[in-house]
């Protein structure tokens, strides 16, 4: 007996977001980037709080401080 599968890959929410965490941390950053990473925190920050507001227990909030986590790294090295 033959068994056909179909394996279809899912792309999480936040790809788009992680498409800048890099390995390379130790590269200095320029005052353009600097003030787009400083607006990404913030945007993350207000995405967390939008979602603490609807589900205090989703775990979509887990991921967002993750990468706010890695925000924050990334702006105290540079």
């Amino acid at each position: 007996m033959t068994v056909l599968c179909k394996v279809i890959p899912l792309k999480t929410a936040m790809t788009s977001a992680y498409d800048i965490m890099r390995t390379d941390l130790e590269e200095p950053m320029d005052g353009a980037e600097r003030a787009a990473l400083i607006n990404k925190i913030l945007c993350v920050a207000k995405e967390m709080e939008d979602e603490w507001e609807n589900d205090h227990s989703s775990p979509a909030i887990r991921d967002k401080i993750h990468l706010f986590v890695h925000y924050l790294r990334r702006l105290q090295v540079s």
